[in-house]
C-alpha cells in the first residue's frame, strides 16, 4: 500500500510540475483528471502523509543528484532553457574577464607610453633657456653690441655725467639722450679723411641698444614705439646729412683684377708654387676668377671631384664644375 501511494505521489508531483513549465498536452490534462480523483479522499491524504513523516520512509532522496541527471525527467524545451541560461551566465563571465583583461592591457601601455613620454622629454629651468640662448648666439654680434653698448654708456657719462644702466633710465630720458647722441657722436680716429660715422654704423649702434634694452625686458622698443619717435626723426635726418657729405655711398662692385695686377702677384709670389700660402692664394684666386666662387662658404664647401677634368667633340680640355652653387657672374 506504501510503495503504490509513494509512486502515486511521485507521478502525481512530476505532472503538477510539468504542467507549471509547460506540460500541456492532451494526455498529460487527461492524465491530471483521473489523478485528481485520486487525491478527492482526505483519508487518502492523510494517511500518505502519515508514512512520510515516518522515519522508514525512503521516498525522498536528498542527496545532491549528478548534473546530467539533474533535468532528465524535465521536458526538451525545459532542459533547453536550463542549459541555454547556464551558457550565457559562462559567457557574462568570460566577457567580463576578456574586458577585465583589455582594460588592464590598456591601463598598462598608458602606463608605458607615460613613463616613455616622460624620458624623451628633458626637464628644462628657466636658467637653462636662458643659457641656451645665449650659447646660440653669434660671438660677432655680441661682440658688436657690447662695444656699441660702451661707446653709448661713455656717452652718456661725459655729456650727462649720468652712470645708470641704460635699461634704467626711463624712456623719455632714453628717447632724449639717444637723440643728442646721434648728432653729436663722432668717431675715436679719423678715417677716409673724416670723424663722422657712417651711417649705417649709426643704424647698427641703434640695434644694439635695442637688442639690450629687449634683452632685458625693458617696457618699450626703441624702434617702434612713440616713445621714442623724436630720436628716430633725429637719426633720420642725420642720414640726410652724412649721405650731403658724401658718406654712405659705397661702390656696389669691386674693380675688376687685370693681367697686370696678375702678373704683380707672380712676381712678388703672392701667387704661384713658391709657398703654401702663395699656393692657396693662387686656389683661391683662380676659382674666384674662372668659377665665380665669391663667398667664403662657396670656397669652403668645395670638395675633391667637384671639378672634373674633361674634354670635348674638338680635343680641347677644359674644367667644368659639377656641383649646384650660387655662384655670380666673373
Amino acid at each position: 500500500m506504501a510503495t503504490d501511494k509513494n509512486d502515486a505521489f511521485e507521478d502525481q508531483s512530476n505532472r503538477h510540475f510539468l504542467h507549471q513549465f509547460g506540460g500541456n498536452s492532451a494526455h498529460e490534462s487527461q492524465s491530471q483528471t483521473d489523478d485528481d480523483a485520486i487525491w478527492e479522499s482526505e483519508e487518502d491524504t492523510n494517511e500518505l502523509l502519515s508514512e512520510m513523516d515516518s522515519p522508514c520512509c525512503n521516498y525522498w532522496d536528498f542527496s545532491k543528484p549528478r548534473s546530467i541527471e539533474r533535468y532528465k525527467n524535465l521536458p526538451v524545451n525545459i532542459q533547453s532553457n536550463q542549459i541555454t541560461q547556464k551558457q550565457q551566465d559562462d559567457n557574462v563571465h568570460s566577457e567580463k574577464e576578456i574586458e577585465d583583461i583589455a582594460a588592464k592591457n590598456v591601463n598598462k601601455k598608458q602606463a608605458t607610453t607615460t613613463s616613455t613620454d616622460h624620458q624623451r622629454f628633458r626637464d628644462v629651468t628657466d636658467a637653462e633657456l636662458e643659457s641656451f640662448i645665449k650659447e646660440q648666439e653669434s660671438k660677432n654680434t655680441c661682440r658688436k653690441t657690447k662695444s656699441d653698448l660702451n661707446i653709448f654708456q661713455s656717452y652718456l657719462k661725459t655729456k650727462h655725467n649720468d652712470t645708470r644702466k641704460i635699461d634704467e633710465i626711463p624712456p623719455h630720458e632714453l628717447d632724449r639722450f639717444l637723440g643728442f647722441f646721434f648728432i653729436s657722436a663722432t668717431k675715436e680716429r679719423q678715417t677716409n679723411g673724416t670723424m663722422e660715422y657712417e651711417p649705417t654704423s649709426l643704424k647698427s649702434i641703434q640695434q644694439s641698444i635695442s637688442r639690450y634694452l629687449k634683452d632685458s625686458n625693458y617696457q618699450c622698443n626703441i624702434m617702434t614705439d612713440d616713445e621714442f619717435y623724436k630720436s628716430r626723426q633725429t637719426l633720420s635726418a642725420k642720414f640726410k646729412n652724412l649721405k650731403s657729405l658724401g658718406l654712405g655711398n659705397k661702390p656696389n662692385a669691386a674693380d675688376p683684377l687685370t693681367d697686370d695686377d696678375i702678373n704683380k702677384f707672380y712676381s712678388k709670389n703672392v701667387m704661384g708654387a713658391t709657398s703654401p700660402r702663395s699656393l692657396m692664394n693662387t686656389i683661391y684666386i683662380n676659382n674666384n676668377y674662372h668659377f665665380g666662387l665669391r663667398g667664403v662658404t662657396e670656397h669652403y664647401n668645395l670638395c675633391l671631384g667637384d671639378i672634373t677634368l674633361k674634354v670635348d667633340t674638338n680635343g680641347d680640355e677644359y674644367l667644368p664644375i659639377s656641383v649646384f652653387l650660387k655662384l655670380t657672374s666673373p
